[in-house]
């Protein structure tokens, strides 16, 4: 079964054609999931998309601040 039928954009012409230059480069596994991602967001309304955008950049700045923050404070002897 088509993937595209099931979601019904069989007629879409634009996701046709967008899928067929993917198949032909073999870019496909790459944009397919961010195309999945962009249907499922699109159900949502604005106001949850934003939210979730900000809360994802929020954790990733968390966790990048977290990783390169260092672990010893100056002057601090490390004891193994």
């Amino acid at each position: 079964m088509n993937p595209i039928a099931f979601i019904g954009l069989t007629r879409a012409h634009f996701v046709i054609h967008t899928l067929k230059i993917l198949r032909k480069y073999s870019l496909s596994g790459v944009i397919v999931p961010i195309m999945g991602l962009y249907l499922i967001l699109s159900l949502f309304p604005p106001y949850v998309v934003a939210a979730i955008f900000i809360l994802s950049a929020g954790y990733m700045a968390f966790t990048i601040k977290r990783k390169f923050k260092p672990k010893f404070k100056k002057g601090e002897v490390q004891q193994c």
